[in-house]
């Protein structure tokens, strides 16, 4: 009879988590002080110039992954006996994508972008990020649950960034230099992970093409590929359209620093989501009617901890601007009490997301995704010239609230994803009965013990 618990597998899979969560959590500190310091030292303006270039290279960056960077892991988790095939393939795909990223930002700098500054910055950048060709074997780590490589490497790469940076201000060096870290960010933790590959496997120089892996990869990545570039419109956008519709460096600044604070806790539903879900599958296997009420609690827990971050930068925007950024960054706080709504459609999303994928409707993610992508679109380029940066924050807001509440009305199989979401507001007058259930349910594994 097999194990049902296997202790072994256990500590490997969370020490493997334990290591996942030190990388996002030095990601966060590292991005938020040293991000602020940045802040604070290149002005509203050139911080603008910057996160618009960031933008318009991640905006382009898609066309360099080819969209199999999640089929990758799956390939070498069902045949691992082709690992060098498999990864020697997929660099070869992603090579050939990294020269359209390069050829594609080209293009855009010389056709599309006026400023010769911001060309330098925009073109160091995307030479950064082509390097993230070579960056497959982070799927190898995966695969093999040994996350410690990547996140080593990863650290190595962030505090080599973070120095620079500093070392930069201390200096007095200006904005073009900040390009020059966040490329050699990418570039070291490139060489970081490809080390880790080779003391781990000794074979990165037996890697070899497949034209049948190839296929494989591409026509199974395809519909990944538009889902993930709709994904980059659909987050990146609006920072591209401030730039060339308000012309305004100093705009796209206070707007960007806003964006940053707004969206710095995503990580808690998405991170929630991740660990508990597991456990609701298992629910749904044995219990449906648990299932359902352990749903109705994840949406509970995450939807009112996004009302309450909300309510906290309703009262504190002022405060919290001035403490993170200072005096030259006021405007930001309107941008920030409008954006941080979006907090909420994005925790009940990551909730959603995860029912959709338990109930395999995964095709209306592709759906949810364009509609998101074309609306935040239209509300850009219509509420801009009006309300300005504000009009931005609200196009994200609504573009948020479409796609995650409102397309749920237009399709039978989602009605049950709006009766949750609905019951997220009479939490208040549930709290007994879910205590109730709590106590049940803890005196049920008492029973058992």
């Amino acid at each position: 009879m097999p194990k049902i618990f296997d202790k072994t597998h256990f500590l490997k899979y969370a020490k493997n988590t334990n290591w996942l969560i030190i990388e996002k959590i030095l990601q966060i500190i590292s991005g938020f002080f040293v991000g602020l310091y940045v802040a604070r030292y290149l002005g509203a303006e050139r911080f603008g110039v910057l996160n618009y270039a960031q933008s318009a290279v991640v905006l382009f960056n898609t066309l360099a992954f080819l969209g199999i960077t999640e089929v990758i892991t799956r390939e070498l988790i069902t045949d691992f006996k082709l690992q060098q095939r498999i990864l020697g393939t997929a660099l070869i795909l992603r090579l050939f994508g990294g020269g359209l990223f390069l050829l594609s930002m080209l293009s855009y700098i010389f056709f599309y972008e006026q400023d010769i500054e911001t060309r330098w910055i925009i073109g160091i950048i995307s030479f950064g990020y082509f390097f993230n060709s070579f960056d497959i074997v982070v799927y190898y780590f995966q695969a093999k649950v040994i996350s410690d490589r990547k996140v080593k490497a990863f650290l190595i790469s962030l505090s080599t960034g973070a120095m620079l940076k500093l070392l930069f201000i201390y200096l007095e060096l200006p904005l073009i230099y900040f390009a020059v870290a966040l490329a050699a960010e990418n570039i070291i933790l490139v060489i970081g992970l490809l080390i880790g590959y080779q003391l781990e496997s000794k074979d990165i120089f037996k890697w070899k093409f497949d034209k049948t892996v190839a296929q494989r990869l591409i026509l199974t990545a395809l519909p990944l590929l538009i889902s993930n570039g709709l994904m980059s419109i659909y987050m990146r956008i609006d920072q591209l359209m401030i730039e060339k519709i308000l012309q305004d460096d100093a705009l796209n600044g206070y707007y960007a620093a806003a964006v940053r604070l707004s969206e710095m806790w995503y990580f808690v539903p998405l991170s929630v989501c991740a660990s508990v879900f597991p456990a609701i599958l298992h629910a749904k296997a044995s219990d449906e009617k648990r299932y359902q009420i352990r749903l109705q609690q994840l949406f509970d827990g995450l939807g009112w901890f996004a009302i309450l971050v909300a309510l906290f930068c309703f009262l504190f925007s002022d405060w919290i601007i001035l403490l993170a950024y200072g005096k030259e960054y006021a405007p930001s706080a309107d941008i920030l009490t409008i954006h941080i709504i979006g907090g909420f459609f994005v925790s009940i999303g990551a909730v959603s997301g995860k029912w959709i994928y338990a109930e395999k409707l995964e095709k209306i993610v592709f759906f949810r995704t364009l509609l998101g992508a074309i609306m935040n679109i239209i509300l850009n380029w219509y509420f801009l010239p009006i309300y300005g940066i504000k009009g931005a924050a609200w196009a994200t807001v609504i573009s948020y609230l479409l796609v995650y509440t409102i397309s749920n009305l237009f399709h039978k199989k989602l009605i049950q994803l709006v009766l949750f979401q609905i019951r997220i507001f009479t939490f208040p007058f549930r709290i007994n009965q879910f205590i109730q259930t709590y106590l049940e349910e803890k005196k049920k594994k008492q029973e058992k013990k």
